[in-house]
């Protein structure tokens, strides 16, 4: 379901036409995804032999996270995240949500992420 949800939402937003609500929901649905991978309990809903590791410093999206990353990129073959244990390596300057396993960027940073 969340997979879908996601696929909904990178065709959706190649189109531009979600206002305020349908940004926070889908934020909110790729948070809760991204949550259950830095907690290491994504199965891919039995796509997986067994839950993905967890993630050691996997960040909250915000509403301008793609254009804060955008120089960072994707790289074909690379990781897509560090796996360990969560919440092991977030940096000086965030906070981890032990909760969500989510990492949150302190204020005074311009960066699109929570």
């Amino acid at each position: 379901m969340k997979f879908a949800l996601c696929i909904l939402v990178i065709l959706g937003c190649a189109s531009g036409q979600f206002g305020p609500v349908g940004i926070k929901h889908i934020l909110r649905a790729h948070n809760d995804l991204r949550s259950d991978i830095a907690m290491g309990i994504y199965d891919g809903y039995g796509a997986f032999k067994k839950p993905k590791p967890p993630a050691t410093n996997m960040r909250k999206m915000g509403p301008r996270s793609s254009q804060v990353w955008e120089e960072e990129g994707n790289v074909k073959g690379s990781e897509i995240y560090k796996t360990g244990e969560t919440c092991s390596a977030c940096s000086a300057g965030s906070t981890c949500d032990t909760a969500t396993g989510l990492k949150h960027q302190n204020k005074g940073r311009s960066t699109g992420v929570f």
